[in-house]
């Protein structure tokens, strides 16, 4: 095992900081690696049923709320192919 200089010179409470801080770092990276695959995976399935973002559908059906509300299927942040939008798109199963 290699020397830590991040723990040269550290109490063992600072010691510990330091490890837990580390502990979340790597939390945070796994869990931006899982979104970023489910964010790809919600990509391919609008691929594959010809969904598209709210941005993309027509005027209409983005004013009758109530009627697009019945359709909505699925709220994820991905960059649309058509327009790309990368807020939080709406991507509903409208057929056009």
């Amino acid at each position: 095992m290699g020397y830590n200089y991040s723990m040269h010179g550290k109490s063992k409470q600072q010691q510990a900081i330091v490890k837990q801080r580390e502990k979340q770092e790597e939390i945070i990276k796994e869990n931006r690696e899982r979104l970023r695959k489910k964010e790809f995976d919600m990509y391919l399935i609008s691929q594959s049923k010809g969904y598209i973002c709210a941005y993309c559908a027509p005027d209409e059906l983005e004013m009758s709320k109530i009627d697009y509300k019945t359709r909505y299927t699925a709220e994820v942040t991905l960059k649309c192919p058509k327009c790309n939008h990368s807020q939080v798109i709406e991507i509903s199963n409208f057929d056009i």
